[in-house]
């Protein structure tokens, strides 16, 4: 008979709002963002670092807020989007946002920075037009946002 192993899972919301504390080596898997945290026996789910990150991809229609580690496809066919960045970031949080959708110049992603620094300014990012996008790391208070990553060709700032 074969051994089953099975690994301590659940959603990010469960995660957070639990908050327990991994043994060491345990491993956590976030179902809906596909993350994984690894135990030491004494650190909180919330104040452990993701060990590995995979990456989820949502289509966007609406002004959304953003989720770290998350890709967003922004189609802004019919009026210009504000997708606002996570709060609280920390280190090494990413989202990545590609406008794939679009008919007119006019529409854009606007990238609000939710009150951390972009690249040390104070200015939201605009992916301003079609098959543009960027990846987004956050670095620290005084740097904040960084493009880590860009497709198609530059983005503007407003």
């Amino acid at each position: 008979m074969a051994t089953r192993i099975k690994l301590r899972r659940d959603n990010s919301v469960n995660w957070t709002s639990v908050n327990p504390i991994l043994a060491e080596g345990e491993v956590g898997i976030e179902l809906d963002s596909n993350n994984i945290k690894i135990g030491n026996g004494t650190t909180n789910w919330n104040s452990l670092q993701y060990f590995l990150t995979g990456i989820v991809w949502r289509i966007v229609s609406t002004h959304t807020t953003m989720e770290k580690n998350v890709g967003y496809l922004v189609d802004c066919s019919s009026s210009s989007l504000t997708l606002t960045l996570p709060a609280l970031p920390e280190l090494g949080d990413t989202v990545y946002v590609e406008n794939y959708e679009s008919t007119a110049p006019e529409f854009n992603s606007i990238i609000d920075r939710n009150g951390q620094k972009f690249e040390g300014g104070t200015s939201n990012f605009v992916i301003s037009a079609i098959k543009h996008g960027a990846q987004l790391v956050y670095s620290d208070v005084d740097i904040g946002w960084v493009r880590v990553y860009e497709t198609h060709g530059p983005a503007i700032y407003s």
